[in-house]
Protein backbone atom coordinates (compact mmCIF):
# COMPACT_ATOMS: atom_id res chain seq x y z
CA UNK A 1 0.00 0.00 0.00
CA UNK A 2 1.17 3.42 -1.17
CA UNK A 3 0.39 6.30 0.77
CA UNK A 4 1.25 9.63 -0.47
CA UNK A 5 1.91 11.93 2.50
CA UNK A 6 3.45 15.65 2.87
CA UNK A 7 7.36 16.72 1.43
CA UNK A 8 9.74 15.17 3.05
CA UNK A 9 12.78 17.35 4.81
CA UNK A 10 11.08 20.37 3.52
CA UNK A 11 11.15 19.26 -0.29
CA UNK A 12 8.14 20.57 -2.86
CA UNK A 13 7.78 17.27 -4.10
CA UNK A 14 5.42 14.60 -1.99
CA UNK A 15 7.18 11.14 -0.84
CA UNK A 16 5.56 7.86 -1.18
CA UNK A 17 5.17 5.58 1.85
CA UNK A 18 5.10 2.20 2.29
CA UNK A 19 3.26 0.12 4.39
CA UNK A 20 3.30 -3.58 4.64
CA UNK A 21 -0.57 -4.28 5.58
CA UNK A 22 -0.18 -8.41 5.67
CA UNK A 23 2.97 -10.30 6.42
CA UNK A 24 3.59 -13.46 3.84
CA UNK A 25 1.70 -16.46 5.39
CA UNK A 26 0.52 -14.53 8.57
CA UNK A 27 -1.77 -17.06 10.42
CA UNK A 28 -3.83 -14.02 11.48
CA UNK A 29 -4.29 -11.84 7.67
CA UNK A 30 -7.38 -10.06 9.00
CA UNK A 31 -6.18 -8.49 12.15
CA UNK A 32 -2.87 -7.59 10.44
CA UNK A 33 -4.84 -6.17 7.60
CA UNK A 34 -7.17 -3.82 10.46
CA UNK A 35 -4.08 -2.71 12.11
CA UNK A 36 -2.56 -2.00 9.06
CA UNK A 37 -5.37 0.06 8.17
CA UNK A 38 -5.83 1.81 11.30
CA UNK A 39 -2.02 2.39 10.69
CA UNK A 40 -2.40 4.20 7.29
CA UNK A 41 -5.36 6.31 9.29
CA UNK A 42 -2.98 7.37 11.68
CA UNK A 43 -0.60 8.33 9.27
CA UNK A 44 -3.63 10.20 7.16
CA UNK A 45 -3.96 12.04 10.61
CA UNK A 46 -0.81 13.21 10.58
CA UNK A 47 -0.19 14.68 6.78
CA UNK A 48 -1.71 17.65 4.92
CA UNK A 49 -4.46 14.86 3.95
CA UNK A 50 -6.16 15.65 7.91
CA UNK A 51 -8.26 18.38 6.17
CA UNK A 52 -9.96 16.22 3.97
CA UNK A 53 -10.74 14.01 6.38
CA UNK A 54 -12.68 16.68 8.09
CA UNK A 55 -14.40 17.70 4.99
CA UNK A 56 -15.55 14.57 4.57
CA UNK A 57 -16.62 14.22 8.22
CA UNK A 58 -19.00 17.28 7.39
CA UNK A 59 -20.70 15.13 4.68
CA UNK A 60 -21.91 11.99 6.67
CA UNK A 61 -24.68 11.64 9.40
CA UNK A 62 -24.45 12.79 12.75
CA UNK A 63 -24.62 9.44 14.15
CA UNK A 64 -21.66 8.24 11.39
CA UNK A 65 -19.76 11.01 12.83
CA UNK A 66 -20.05 10.13 16.40
CA UNK A 67 -19.14 6.57 16.41
CA UNK A 68 -16.15 7.75 13.73
CA UNK A 69 -14.66 10.37 16.81
CA UNK A 70 -15.30 7.47 19.17
CA UNK A 71 -13.00 4.73 17.60
CA UNK A 72 -10.59 7.55 16.92
CA UNK A 73 -10.78 8.94 20.19
CA UNK A 74 -10.36 5.39 21.58
CA UNK A 75 -7.92 3.59 19.22
CA UNK A 76 -6.11 6.02 17.18
CA UNK A 77 -5.77 9.33 19.49
CA UNK A 78 -3.72 8.27 22.35
CA UNK A 79 -0.88 6.83 20.02
CA UNK A 80 -0.62 10.43 18.49
CA UNK A 81 -1.57 12.47 21.34
CA UNK A 82 1.44 10.75 23.35
CA UNK A 83 3.64 10.79 20.10
CA UNK A 84 2.73 14.81 19.82
CA UNK A 85 4.11 15.13 23.70
CA UNK A 86 6.81 12.58 23.50
CA UNK A 87 8.65 14.78 20.36
CA UNK A 88 8.46 17.97 23.03
CA UNK A 89 9.85 15.61 25.87
CA UNK A 90 12.17 14.64 23.37
CA UNK A 91 13.64 18.18 23.31
CA UNK A 92 14.66 17.88 27.25
CA UNK A 93 18.65 17.10 27.91
CA UNK A 94 18.22 15.63 31.11
CA UNK A 95 14.94 13.57 30.25
CA UNK A 96 12.84 15.33 32.74
CA UNK A 97 9.63 16.51 31.88
CA UNK A 98 9.99 20.05 33.02
CA UNK A 99 13.33 21.67 31.28
CA UNK A 100 14.40 25.12 29.84
CA UNK A 101 15.20 25.94 26.34
CA UNK A 102 17.19 29.01 26.96
CA UNK A 103 17.54 31.40 30.32
CA UNK A 104 14.18 32.76 29.34
CA UNK A 105 12.04 29.88 28.35
CA UNK A 106 10.88 26.94 30.04
CA UNK A 107 8.52 24.56 29.33
CA UNK A 108 6.84 21.16 31.11
CA UNK A 109 4.80 18.07 29.71
CA UNK A 110 2.21 15.98 31.62
CA UNK A 111 1.89 12.98 29.34
CA UNK A 112 -1.16 11.76 31.62
CA UNK A 113 -3.21 15.15 31.92
CA UNK A 114 -1.90 15.47 28.07
CA UNK A 115 -0.90 19.23 28.99
CA UNK A 116 2.00 21.73 28.08
CA UNK A 117 2.81 24.67 29.72
CA UNK A 118 4.86 27.06 28.30
CA UNK A 119 6.11 29.86 30.83
CA UNK A 120 8.78 32.83 29.34
CA UNK A 121 10.08 34.87 31.73
CA UNK A 122 12.40 38.14 30.95
CA UNK A 123 13.20 40.30 34.37
CA UNK A 124 10.17 41.05 35.98
CA UNK A 125 7.75 40.04 33.10
CA UNK A 126 6.60 36.66 33.28
CA UNK A 127 4.06 34.81 30.74
CA UNK A 128 2.28 31.43 30.97
CA UNK A 129 0.61 29.43 28.33
CA UNK A 130 -1.03 26.35 28.55
CA UNK A 131 -1.63 23.83 25.83
CA UNK A 132 -4.12 20.98 26.19
CA UNK A 133 -4.71 18.53 23.91
CA UNK A 134 -8.12 16.61 23.62
CA UNK A 135 -8.69 12.96 23.66
CA UNK A 136 -9.96 13.45 19.79
CA UNK A 137 -7.01 15.20 18.53
CA UNK A 138 -6.09 15.76 16.12
CA UNK A 139 -10.04 15.84 14.62
CA UNK A 140 -10.88 17.74 17.46
CA UNK A 141 -8.21 21.37 17.97
CA UNK A 142 -6.38 21.42 21.18
CA UNK A 143 -7.23 24.20 23.84
CA UNK A 144 -4.57 27.28 23.73
CA UNK A 145 -4.76 29.28 26.81
CA UNK A 146 -3.14 32.60 27.86
CA UNK A 147 -3.05 31.79 31.42
CA UNK A 148 -1.15 34.88 33.23
CA UNK A 149 1.05 37.67 31.57
CA UNK A 150 2.64 39.95 34.33
CA UNK A 151 4.11 43.20 32.83
CA UNK A 152 5.06 41.64 29.52
CA UNK A 153 3.31 44.21 27.65
CA UNK A 154 1.70 42.23 25.05
CA UNK A 155 -1.73 43.68 23.68
CA UNK A 156 -4.83 41.55 23.84
CA UNK A 157 -5.15 41.65 20.13
CA UNK A 158 -1.52 40.18 20.14
CA UNK A 159 -2.63 37.81 22.51
CA UNK A 160 -5.35 36.29 20.53
CA UNK A 161 -3.52 36.22 17.49
CA UNK A 162 -0.75 33.99 18.45
CA UNK A 163 -3.18 31.95 20.42
CA UNK A 164 -5.43 31.57 17.42
CA UNK A 165 -2.05 30.56 15.78
CA UNK A 166 -0.82 28.38 17.90
CA UNK A 167 -4.54 26.65 17.50
CA UNK A 168 -4.21 26.55 13.73
CA UNK A 169 -0.99 24.97 13.75
CA UNK A 170 -1.96 22.02 15.26
CA UNK A 171 -4.86 21.62 14.79
CA UNK A 172 -4.19 21.74 10.42
CA UNK A 173 -1.88 18.48 10.26
CA UNK A 174 0.60 20.49 8.80
CA UNK A 175 2.92 20.92 11.69
CA UNK A 176 4.10 18.94 15.19
CA UNK A 177 3.83 20.17 18.48
CA UNK A 178 7.19 21.17 18.57
CA UNK A 179 7.05 23.75 15.98
CA UNK A 180 4.54 25.34 17.45
CA UNK A 181 6.16 25.93 20.97
CA UNK A 182 8.93 27.34 18.87
CA UNK A 183 6.95 29.58 17.44
CA UNK A 184 5.80 30.97 20.30
CA UNK A 185 9.49 31.32 22.19
CA UNK A 186 10.49 32.81 18.92
CA UNK A 187 7.63 35.55 19.02
CA UNK A 188 8.15 36.00 22.76
CA UNK A 189 12.18 36.52 22.04
CA UNK A 190 11.54 39.00 19.39
CA UNK A 191 8.97 40.78 21.18
CA UNK A 192 11.52 41.59 23.97
CA UNK A 193 13.96 42.26 21.27
CA UNK A 194 11.74 45.33 20.14
CA UNK A 195 10.65 44.07 16.72
CA UNK A 196 7.50 45.08 16.25
CA UNK A 197 5.24 42.79 14.76
CA UNK A 198 3.60 42.49 11.52
CA UNK A 199 -0.01 44.95 11.66
CA UNK A 200 -1.48 42.53 10.06
CA UNK A 201 -1.64 38.95 12.06
CA UNK A 202 -0.24 40.93 15.20
CA UNK A 203 2.44 38.46 15.21
CA UNK A 204 6.30 38.79 14.80
CA UNK A 205 7.13 35.35 13.47
CA UNK A 206 5.24 34.23 10.56
CA UNK A 207 3.27 30.96 11.41
CA UNK A 208 3.55 30.11 7.69
CA UNK A 209 7.17 30.66 6.98
CA UNK A 210 8.59 31.43 10.58
CA UNK A 211 10.35 34.53 8.36
CA UNK A 212 10.09 38.53 10.45
CA UNK A 213 8.34 41.40 8.70
CA UNK A 214 10.15 42.07 5.79
CA UNK A 215 8.06 44.22 3.75
CA UNK A 216 7.67 48.40 4.30
CA UNK A 217 5.51 50.71 2.48
CA UNK A 218 7.78 53.62 0.74
CA UNK A 219 4.93 56.00 1.26
CA UNK A 220 4.19 55.94 4.85
CA UNK A 221 6.70 54.08 5.91
CA UNK A 222 5.09 52.48 8.73
CA UNK A 223 4.93 49.45 10.41
CA UNK A 224 6.94 46.12 7.97
CA UNK A 225 4.55 43.32 6.72
CA UNK A 226 5.13 39.98 6.63
CA UNK A 227 5.11 39.40 2.76
CA UNK A 228 2.68 36.15 3.10
CA UNK A 229 0.32 38.37 5.06
CA UNK A 230 0.71 41.32 2.66
CA UNK A 231 0.09 39.47 -0.74
CA UNK A 232 -2.68 37.52 1.10
CA UNK A 233 -4.12 40.75 1.91
CA UNK A 234 -3.83 42.37 -1.74
CA UNK A 235 -5.84 38.85 -2.70
CA UNK A 236 -9.08 39.05 -0.21
CA UNK A 237 -9.24 43.23 -1.17
CA UNK A 238 -8.89 43.23 -4.83
CA UNK A 239 -6.34 45.69 -4.40
CA UNK A 240 -2.51 46.34 -4.53
CA UNK A 241 -2.57 48.65 -2.34
CA UNK A 242 -0.89 49.71 1.34
CA UNK A 243 -2.88 48.15 4.07
CA UNK A 244 -1.96 51.20 6.09
CA UNK A 245 -2.00 53.82 4.26
CA UNK A 246 -4.01 52.62 1.46
CA UNK A 247 -1.50 54.48 -1.21
CA UNK A 248 -0.57 52.33 -4.30
CA UNK A 249 2.01 49.94 -3.03
CA UNK A 250 5.40 50.95 -3.78
CA UNK A 251 8.28 48.70 -1.72
CA UNK A 252 10.44 50.60 0.24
Amino acid sequence: TYLCSTPKGGGETPWIETVALTRPNSASPMKELAKGAAACFALLLQSSMLSVVKSWLETIERKLQDLFYAVVERHISPLLIQESLLTVLGRSPSGESTFDVNENYNIAVSIPKKLITLKYTMEEASVMVKIEIPSAFPLKPPAVTFESGKGCGVSTDKWRSWMLKMTVLLFGGSANVWECVTLFGRNMDAHFSGQEPCPICFAVVSAVDHRLPDMRCAVCRNAALHSYCLYSWWANSGQTVCPLCRSPWVSS
